[in-house]
């Protein structure tokens, strides 16, 4: 990546879009459904906005229910009948009183319940000498890859994990180590006799657990199916690991701690709760954490120079106006009159840094919007082609609409496909193009393992450029250099997340308007704890 003192070409004004390549974005199929139970029952909305928040107030409900009832005395209609239902609870009263409804008050609090139980019984440990010797391997290993060893913070956590607690938790902060230390606790708990099944909400960070730490993998939802077929069920002797943790909802959480509760497995939560939130309700990783203790990881590993460390440091505790200050005063904070300046500016540096490094380096282009992606994959295109580059092309129709791709193309997969061996989110480079087929090199995620794969657009057309990604697909990923598309849809817990992917550089962008949006960006755990449900409820049923 172009460091401070690089000196770009004269940036375009404008960068070129093809028109030939529009943004496609699948309908929900779920819509019609919801719109016909509404139509049916307007208070069936509750369930639909419960299924995403943990509580809500009579303006989300005309928010959600306008979707589907435009007609304006229709909705007022449907609102009433939706907030005299007798499953409407009200949370807190005021100006506007929010709600839940009972299901999701009765899901978490024998969650709550769950975890305090599980996080106070004792189960079969790991011994002393396992763990003193999977510490040592641990350190044996990073001192020939990497000239280093364990902090004294990993070595807490992982004697944290292999105690006798069925249910544990450990926070770490973005690149604290949290998969090193995982992988020393694998040690320990395999020579103990344990069956550790690790776990995650999407394949790609699945993926990342298993190759980080050794540990054989899943997502969450693989597991329960497996689980519902009778296979794969977790004993006594079961070590489950749920990654990223801090992404999964209420109601998914619960489950997966009802089904160690039951069978007697130990539990260990790892993630960071102030990272991508869930989309599903609730935060039930952060309340177990708070309520029953974890280790923490705080020393940050992942940058490498000093005063990143800092700023991602900062970032993790919600400063991100002094983040972006010290990425400024570094020359790393790339101003532009508006979004496509923007856009053009990140793909003339990202270009510069593929013809002056090519594949020594790893590079990724991030933003929140779908919309914003697929224009900087379109703008670093056009650079590669005007450079020469990209010069055959062969036009493939895929699920985000048609797609021209060139050998030497960057590529993202959007779903998992057992058979590929891909998951959504994997990444990879075209190696050729023949009889309407892609060869594709996938990313290796730095093992040293290199895998190539045939993709047939008739078979599986979940595929896009992937020069550029969501900050929602890079959770949990690495790379050498970032660069970073700042927009005003983005929170503190995205900026969070975007600003500390790489390794050596990150390169932040954005109009003026949306840069003064992250500084802005703060972690006010004050505005968030009004709305937490811990305090007295009572059930909103019909006026009389």
């Amino acid at each position: 990546m172009p460091g401070k003192d690089f000196i770009p070409e004269p940036v375009p004004l404008r960068p070129e879009y093809d028109p030939a390549q529009p943004l496609i974005i699948q309908p929900d199929e779920d819509t019609i459904s919801i719109a016909e139970k509404v139509a049916c029952d307007p208070s069936h909305i509750l369930e639909v906005i419960a299924d995403k928040k943990e509580a809500f107030t009579r303006s989300d409900i005309l928010r959600a229910l306008v979707q589907y009832i435009p007609n304006p005395t229709k909705l007022r209609f449907a609102a009433d009948v939706a907030l005299r239902s007798p499953d409407l609870v009200e949370i807190k009263t005021g100006i506007e009183p929010h709600y839940s409804i009972q299901e999701f008050l009765s899901i978490k609090a024998t969650l709550s319940a769950n975890a305090r139980t599980m996080a106070s019984t004792s189960t079969p440990s790991v011994s002393r000498a396992h763990i003193d010797t999977a510490i040592a391997k641990e350190n044996a290993a990073l001192q020939k890859t990497a000239g280093a060893s364990l902090s004294a913070e990993q070595e807490t956590a992982i004697r944290h994990v292999l105690g006798s607690r069925q249910l544990s938790s450990v926070i770490g902060l973005a690149g604290a180590g949290k998969s090193t230390m995982l992988s020393a606790a694998r040690h320990a708990w395999e020579k103990q006799g344990f069956e550790v099944i690790g776990a995650a909400l999407s394949g790609k960070a699945a993926d990342g657990l298993e190759s980080a730490s050794g540990i054989e993998s899943r997502t969450l939802a693989s597991l329960e199916y497996s689980w519902k077929n009778g296979y794969n069920l977790l004993t006594k002797n079961s070590v489950l690991v749920i990654d990223e943790a801090g992404m999964v909802g209420t109601k998914q959480l619960a489950r997966f701690v009802n089904a160690a509760k039951k069978s007697g497995a130990t539990l260990i939560l790892v993630g960071d709760p102030e990272q991508l939130q869930p989309i599903q309700a609730g935060r039930p990783f952060k309340d177990i954490a708070q309520e029953s203790g974890a280790a923490h990881l705080t020393k940050i590993r992942r940058q490498r120079q000093a005063w990143q460390r800092q700023a991602s440091s900062n970032l993790a505790k919600g400063r991100c106006a002094d983040a972006i200050e010290t990425y400024r005063q570094q020359g790393f904070v790339s101003t532009a009159i508006d979004t496509p300046e923007a856009i053009a500016k990140l793909a003339q540096d990202y270009v510069a840094d593929m013809e002056l490094n090519g594949s020594d380096i790893s590079r990724m282009a991030l933003t929140h919007r779908r919309k914003d992606v697929h224009a900087i994959n379109q703008a670093i295109r056009s650079l590669r082609k005007s450079g020469g580059d990209l010069s055959v092309e062969t036009l493939f129709q895929t699920d985000h609409g048609p797609r021209a791709f060139a050998t030497g193309d960057r590529i993202i997969f959007t779903r998992n496909d057992r058979d590929l061996g891909v998951k959504n989110g994997s990444f990879g480079v075209v190696e050729e193009i023949e009889n309407n087929q892609l060869r594709v090199r996938i990313d290796t995620d730095g093992s040293d393992k290199t895998r190539s794969i045939t993709i047939m657009p008739d078979h599986y057309s979940a595929f896009d450029h992937g020069y550029a990604c969501t900050i929602h697909k890079s959770q949990g990923a690495t790379v050498d250099n970032a660069y970073v598309l700042g927009s005003n849809t983005m929170d503190y817990h995205l900026s969070y997340v975007a600003m500390t992917r790489h390794r050596d550089e990150m390169r932040l962008y954005g109009e003026p308007a949306a840069l003064r949006r992250l500084e802005r960006n703060h972690n006010n755990e004050t505005e968030r704890s009004v709305l937490h449900l811990d305090h007295p409820h009572k059930r909103f049923g019909p006026r009389r």
